[in-house]
């Protein structure tokens, strides 16, 4: 594979300056740090390649299931309803604005956001954003010392 080339399912970080490719008639933009590519995937999400590393890779819920079946005892069915579970009493938590802590992992938290005056992009009117409650995550100490 061509050193301007990356897998185009593999990576979704990156920061610092645009830049724009165009090849096979298609447009590519991404953006381009000090080293290694950066550009779109075919799913628009950013990606970076530094030698034949990736910062980081997508994992979603099937693949995590998977992963924690290789490491128990548990079928994938019994995961799942884990996974599920727990995402629904933690959903359930924060509606009561209430917080969930796992200790060495995070805190999950509800905030409320106030109403607020906004700008439609398109029209350059002003528009009003209503006050919401949003779902707000905090990394444990042991979870940032784990990714350092």
């Amino acid at each position: 594979m061509p050193d301007n080339h990356v897998r185009w399912n593999e990576i979704y970080w990156c920061q610092v300056a645009l830049f724009e490719t165009k090849n096979h008639n298609t447009s590519t933009i991404g953006i381009q740090p000090s080293a290694g590519f950066i550009g779109a995937n075919k799913n628009n999400k950013i990606t970076r390649r530094v030698g034949e590393e990736y910062m980081a890779k997508n994992i979603n819920k099937d693949a995590l299931v998977s992963k924690i079946a290789e490491k128990t005892d548990l079928s994938k069915k019994d995961i799942e309803l884990m996974i599920d579970t727990m995402t629904d009493e933690i959903t359930k938590t924060l509606k009561n604005d209430e917080k969930v802590t796992l200790t060495g992992f995070g805190t999950f938290r509800a905030s409320k956001r106030a109403a607020r005056i906004g700008i439609n992009p398109q029209t350059k009117e002003k528009i009003t954003i209503p006050a919401m409650t949003v779902p707000k995550f905090t990394a444990g100490k042991a979870l940032k010392e784990a990714i350092k």
